[in-house]
């Protein structure tokens, strides 16, 4: 296989690692991406390692799976240049559905007979699922909801033979066993803030409007407290053994090196990994001024979100409809009850809200983390930081109600396994 990888200051995933090595990729650690010129046949990569600019020129198999840096681009939003670098991409690798899915995805126009697309449809039916993720994204766009469920089923159906069966049980009881342990008292008024919930609720959209304000720094997705998580015996889903004082502190101090290293230090971060909902009573703990916003939406939209998103393995649930509502309802639970019991450290945002009434619902929030409203927080899609998410490219519009009661485009084939439970708010 051929990879282009950039190093940027989040730490690489340990998979995109090996594969890089093993393509003879050129790595570089600690270093922040600055700038790239993909415009010759070779790829330079500008990185700051903490004494200036350094420029490296890239050659052989880096160059070829992202195109010449397009992966980056559209993380910046930079939708000509990903286009671009996807259009590179597709071309040298011409039987791979997964370059021309991303292409098409970041392609603001685009017509059911573009040829483009007939040769994605093709290329799905080898059964990848990032394919098959893209093809329906697609045909969503176009209004294909027939062609599209289709594709999202086909692409969970791959990810089920290669993952064992969600334990529901057995996750439940591991949750009700969470909510006996109570979250610690909140102690300081501008700790770092924790945007948690489901996947697919807004969590981004609010990291972005947040970023927009002086008062907070956005973290992105931080694999911070993931990695802590894992070493306390939990999974991104499933919480793990509370640390003592003594580990508690150690945690801590990690957590502060760890915002000194990305430049952070001594500003208020915001930090969006919808899935440590799992975990607040290890990271209240361990952080005692931190706060946690908790995103919610119709069930039904998030439903169809989450099935319609390659999420992480260790998230079972997400390629099932039955385990994704079931994921709901214990997530539902759980905001509820840390809700209840600390009002001062969990505060619930509904999507639907925020979309009616962004003001007045950002202006409540804000007056809960003691911070004054602010403009910007509504010019969000013009930010130009690294998204890195599935939101990527919604993100970077203004705020619409298009996502809003999206199920309904596929209340047929979601009538037949759920029933009745639509009709449930």
């Amino acid at each position: 296989s051929e990879f282009n990888y950039s190093i940027s200051r989040y730490e690489l995933n340990k998979f995109l690692l090996t594969e890089a090595e093993k393509a003879g990729a050129q790595i570089h650690f600690g270093a922040k991406l600055v700038d790239l010129d993909a415009s010759g046949d070779r790829c330079c990569l500008k990185f700051d390692f903490g004494d200036g600019p350094t420029t490296v020129r890239c050659e052989g198999p880096v160059l070829a799976c992202d195109g010449g840096g397009s992966g980056v681009r559209r993380a910046l939003g930079d939708r000509a240049g990903a286009v671009a670098g996807f259009e590179r991409a597709a071309a040298l690798r011409s039987e791979d559905g997964v370059a021309l899915g991303r292409l098409l995805e970041a392609t603001q126009t685009l017509a059911n007979d573009d040829p483009r697309l007939e040769r994605l449809r093709r290329l799905a039916n080898d059964g990848q699922p990032d394919t098959l993720f893209s093809l329906a994204r697609i045909e969503e766009q176009l209004g294909n909801y027939e062609a599209a469920w289709q594709s999202f089923t086909a692409a969970n159906q791959a990810d089920q033979l290669e993952r064992p069966p969600w334990p529901e049980d057995a996750v439940r009881a591991r949750y009700q066993n969470l909510m006996a342990q109570p979250l610690a008292p909140l102690r300081g008024d501008a700790g770092p803030v924790f945007i948690v919930g489901m996947f697919r609720t807004g969590s981004t959209l609010l990291e972005q409007m947040l970023a927009g304000h002086p008062d907070f720094a956005p973290l992105g997705e931080s694999n911070f407290w993931p990695r802590q998580v894992r070493r306390t015996g939990g999974t991104m889903a499933l919480p793990g053994r509370l640390p003592d004082a003594e580990q508690s502190a150690a945690l801590a101090s990690a957590f502060d090196a760890h915002l000194s290293l990305l430049g952070v230090a001594g500003e208020r971060v915001t930090d969006k990994r919808p899935d440590n909902l799992y975990h607040l009573p290890l990271i209240a703990q361990c952080l005692p001024g931190a706060r946690f916003v908790i995103t919610e939406r119709d069930w039904r939209d998030t439903l169809i979100s989450v099935f319609g998103t390659r999420l992480h393995p260790q998230h079972g649930y997400a390629s099932e409809l039955h385990a994704i509502r079931t994921q709901l309802r214990s997530c539902q639970e759980l905001a509820a009850h840390w809700a209840a019991q600390s009002p001062d450290r969990v505060y619930r945002l509904n999507y639907e809200s925020l979309m009616s009434g962004p003001e007045e619902q950002l202006t409540g929030l804000l007056s809960w983390l003691g911070a004054e409203w602010h403009e910007a927080c509504l010019q969000f899609h013009q930010r130009d930081n690294a998204v890195r998410t599935a939101s990527v490219w919604q993100v970077r519009q203004p705020l619409h109600r298009n996502r809003v009661g999206r199920w309904q485009h596929y209340e047929p084939f979601l009538r037949p396994v759920l029933g009745d439970a639509l009709d449930q708010i």
